[in-house]
């Protein structure tokens, strides 16, 4: 299992980091790994070197493009997450660009199931 090198670790943990002062967004876990919720909807997960985020077609075809992107199995290549996309190789911009995108269809998600 691939493991986050220290600077894309340090990447991550700003970005996390970046939600300490918004009230929406809480950390817990999901499958025993670290996630970040919104209106306590998982939007992000983080996955063995990168982060996994939950998102509508267009964004997540966009997603879909990048690198060593793909949907994600967590458990087998058999039970794969068809909204969720797996990213290994996340830049900061693709942090900030994937993590308003999954924010926005979560929380879009979690006010339509009320």
């Amino acid at each position: 299992m691939a493991q986050m090198t220290n600077t894309k670790r340090n990447i991550y943990l700003d970005f996390i980091e970046g939600f300490d002062t918004d009230s929406t967004v809480s950390k817990g876990s999901m499958f025993g790994m670290p996630c970040l919720k919104v209106h306590n909807k998982v939007f992000a997960v983080e996955f063995e070197a990168g982060v996994v985020f939950k998102l509508a077609d267009d964004a997540r075809r966009t997603a879909l493009e990048l690198p060593g992107a793909q949907l994600w199995a967590p458990f087998s290549k058999t039970h794969v997450k068809k909204e969720w996309v797996y990213l290994p190789d996340v830049s900061e911009e693709d942090l900030g660009r994937f993590s308003k995108a999954s924010i926005d269809y979560v929380s879009h998600l979690a006010q339509s199931n009320k």
